[in-house]
């Protein structure tokens, strides 16, 4: 069997990635047991992490909250166990529970490094704004630390709803994400957050103002802190 050849490597960066291919068939098959089983024999704690982050996914579109949850509770990456509540706030059958999306923001919360937390806030953010919980999303964007986070955030919810046809939201997001802008020019993820912009302008049909955004992107810090949510 595929777990006798996963046994069978010594080498422990060369079994895991056959137990992940076992643990997402078993996901798929919603064999959460034989999932988490698994996912204690793997060497790596941050593929461990990810592999939990989809079992609870798993577990909480099938309707078992509480299991999900004790499945995170297993995460021990905070910015991984963050992410991982908002899945499960997402995956619910109603979207954007409230009770679910508080615990992923209080999660997100409790993340020590800046850049992380605010990544966390912006992918909580775009479920909620995906749920069509704007004003939520609004709010959790409200926390980020960082203008370049909050700008990147309200961009990506732009485009979202530009991508909707939801006009009247895309720009209303759209001069949310312009304005949280940092006003230093150089200022640390500024360059991500005008090319994010420029891509919500070009999804509002905005091109000569998605070209001047590009243009103050090339001018700015290139550095992005962490945004990769």
């Amino acid at each position: 069997s595929a777990l006798d050849v996963a046994d069978a490597i010594q080498m422990n960066d060369m079994r895991d990635p056959v137990l992940v291919a076992i643990i997402n068939l078993q996901i798929g098959s919603a064999e959460f047991s034989s999932a988490l089983g698994n996912a204690r024999r793997l060497y790596s704690n941050a593929v461990r992490d990810q592999v939990l982050r989809r079992i609870a996914r798993g577990q909480a579109a099938q309707g078992t909250l509480s299991a999900a949850r004790a499945s995170i509770s297993a995460i021990e990456d905070e910015g991984t166990r963050a992410i991982a509540n908002a899945d499960v706030a997402s995956a619910l059958s109603d979207v954007g529970n409230a009770d679910s999306i508080a615990i992923a923001i209080e999660s997100a919360g409790a993340i020590h490094s800046k850049a992380e937390r605010d990544s966390a806030y912006v992918y909580i953010s775009l479920l909620q704004g995906g749920s069509g919980d704007f004003n939520g999303a609004a709010s959790t964007l409200g926390r980020a630390k960082e203008p370049a986070a909050r700008a990147l955030g309200f961009a990506r919810l732009a485009t979202l709803r530009a991508l909707a046809d939801d006009p009247a939201h895309a720009q209303a997001f759209l001069e949310r994400a312009i304005a949280e802008l940092p006003r230093k020019r150089r200022a640390p993820g500024k360059s991500l957050a005008l090319c994010e912009i420029a891509v919500a302008q070009i999804s509002t049909g905005q091109k000569p103002a998605a070209r001047a955004s590009l243009q103050q992107a090339l001018q700015a810090d290139w550095r992005a802190p962490g945004l990769e949510a």
